[in-house]
């Protein structure tokens, strides 16, 4: 892979070539470049191609134009500043600067960048405090992230100030040539057959769905897209919590909290939840009262991945809240991996994760293996729901001491239930959860092979149909399974009748089900991933250290075997609910410097 990626930087190095000697950069001066070679002059040839050819192996200065063709008459430039009497005179001599150089068009930037409008500041104004740190281009002769990509050592400064103040008399470029990132375009099509993998690389693969207009990516779905949520949510919102739908879910519990923490500190219309990916409002009622809701999929039905991304970067540039949260959203999670660096510009941006993520392969396929290690940078903070993920991060990606101050677990909250009693004489385990192939149902017929004959495991939930059928047809052949179908709630089942609750995932972070079955009084059999073994161990639960049916059914056979002995582990985990997941533990973990809720 990587021999083919050097294969591909020469084929472009030398595409480069062949694109610059077709297209002339924009500030050449033809002119003094025959005047300063003469020898040039009497070939009687393209000074630009031979430059290009030639004058760059040869040593030959690159003889710039002071300015580009203007947009503002250098007469005009007084008036404009002057206009801006309530900025600093340092900034005025910046705006004076900028304007004479004539590389800024205010009716280029406002036609290229039509939310400006929607911001209230003028084009210059807008350029220079916000849009030069966005990546954008103040004119149709500058580009600001070529000019930061050729010239690294000053991405901290304002481009185009150092072109002005420095780059010209170094003869440095502005801007790609015309027709740069078509050929780059053409020439990925070209070689992404000899590997697989080139196929899947999104670094690569972005140019594939770059729309380009007058050699300029374009998507006026976008926007259009991003006038709709502006007119109908026309709010100033210091809060805004980014999830992928808001199903019944432990992620979706996740960000309910954080709503609910935020709405209670600053005021509910102060903090909007986003749906990213799918329009599934099925937890709205999970969402504090005047909390807004907003549905990115409903408004955007047809968007796809890349579209979403960039409507989350231009809904953060309108809106400038104070801070936004990222749980699971795989949109947002895609516009921080490319533009983390402009996105943290516009707002404090925070993020959960809970764990790694597997495909049906078993291969890792979660944003921690995908997007974490881009992204880090960027963020804020970091939360988990544990502290072992995180130190499993900071052992994979070497994490130094600023980046791993960045991360910290939060214990979600939970409140003991009022109907907290089971029956000790209960020969019956209770299952619940999605099915999917995370929760391990599957494990099921193995572990009831080894439990007594009168015990039975009642399994609740819902998933695929295709999972659904396979269960029934399970229940039907084995006497030990029952399934009792879809449930809306933890708390609405009939907990009572169960004597443990048992857990089989194959990978999680500290599931929200486990601090709802141990608020109700429920011994705990759970096996030892993730951040389980922080909630149950053998003085709470039942750690079961190896994940193998045979364990698992050891546990089953320890609880059936010594209820009382359960029931006093139920009521240690109770009183580690109390005292390590109560509401205002958790509110003072996300507030303060640095955190979420930070004033």
């Amino acid at each position: 892979m990587r021999m083919l990626f050097n294969k591909l930087r020469k084929s472009l190095k030398g595409a480069r070539r062949n694109v610059l000697a077709d297209h002339p950069a924009p500030n050449f001066d033809a002119d003094a470049y025959l005047a300063r070679y003469p020898d040039v002059a009497e070939a009687d040839v393209d000074p630009w191609k031979h430059y290009v050819e030639f004058g760059i192996l040869e040593g030959r200065i690159f003889t710039a134009r002071v300015a580009a063709p203007g947009a503002v008459r250098p007469e005009d430039t007084e008036e404009i500043v002057k206009s801006k009497s309530h900025v600093s005179k340092t900034d005025q001599e910046m705006y004076t600067k900028i304007l004479r150089s004539g590389y800024f068009d205010p009716d280029w930037y406002l036609e290229n960048y039509p939310d400006v409008r929607l911001c209230g500041f003028g084009p210059l104004e807008h350029w220079c405090d916000y849009g030069v740190w966005e990546g954008r281009d103040p004119g149709p002769h500058f580009s600001t992230s070529w000019y930061w990509e050729q010239y690294p050592a000053i991405r901290n400064e304002n481009p185009l100030l150092h072109y002005i103040e420095h780059g010209a008399a170094a003869y440095l470029v502005p801007a790609p040539p015309k027709g740069y990132l078509r050929t780059v375009n053409d020439l990925w099509s070209s070689v992404r057959h000899l590997d697989g993998e080139l196929s899947l690389d999104r670094r690569l693969g972005f140019f594939k769905g770059v729309e380009l207009v007058d050699g300029r990516p374009k998507n006026n779905r976008v926007l259009d897209a991003l006038k709709t949520v502006v007119e109908k949510y026309p709010y100033a919102y210091d809060r805004m919590i980014f999830v992928p739908w808001l199903v019944r879910g432990g992620a979706e519990l996740v960000a309910s909290h954080f709503a609910r923490a935020a709405a209670e500190t600053f005021g509910p219309e102060s903090v909007a939840v986003v749906m990213t990916d799918w329009d599934r409002p099925d937890a709205r009622d999970w969402i504090a009262n005047g909390v807004d809701v907003i549905s990115l999929p409903g408004l955007f039905p047809k968007a796809n991945l890349d579209e979403r991304a960039q409507l989350i970067e231009n809904i953060l540039r309108i809106y400038r809240p104070k801070a936004v949260l990222n749980v699971n959203s795989p949109s947002f999670w895609e516009a921080l991996k490319g533009r983390g660096r402009f996105l943290s510009v516009y707002t404090a941006v925070y993020a959960c994760l809970f764990c790694r993520d597997y495909d049906d392969a078993g291969n890792p396929a979660g944003y921690a293996d995908s997007h974490f290690r881009d992204s880090i940078a960027h963020l804020t903070h970091l939360y988990s729901d544990n502290e072992r993920f995180l130190a499993e991060l900071v052992r994979q990606y070497h994490l130094p001491t600023d980046l791993r101050a960045k991360m910290s677990a939060v214990r979600q909250p939970i409140h003991l239930a009022s109907n907290s009693v089971h029956y000790l004489t209960s020969r019956k385990i209770l299952w619940a959860g999605r099915l999917a192939r995370q929760k391990n149902y599957a494990i099921l017929p193995a572990i009831t092979r080894a439990i007594p004959a009168d015990a039975t495991i009642e399994v609740w939930g819902d998933g695929p149909s295709e999972a659904v059928a396979a269960l029934e047809k399970l229940a039907a052949s084995n006497r030990k399974i029952v399934y009792r179908g879809a449930f809306s709630s933890f708390a609405d089942l009939p907990l009572s009748e169960y004597a443990a609750f048992l857990y089989t995932a194959l990978w999680d972070g500290i599931p929200n089900i486990l601090l709802e079955a141990g608020s109700h009084d429920l011994p705990i059999i759970a096996p030892d991933i993730g951040g389980i073994s922080e909630l149950v161990d053998d003085t709470t639960g039942y750690l079961v250290k190896s994940g193998a049916p045979h364990d698992f059914a050891l546990m089953v056979t320890a609880v059936l075997a010594d209820p009382e002995a359960a029931r006093t582990r139920a009521q240690a985990m109770a009183r580690r609910l109390v005292r390590n997941h109560s509401w205002d533990g958790y509110v003072e973990a996300i507030s303060g410097s640095g955190h979420f809720l930070e004033a």
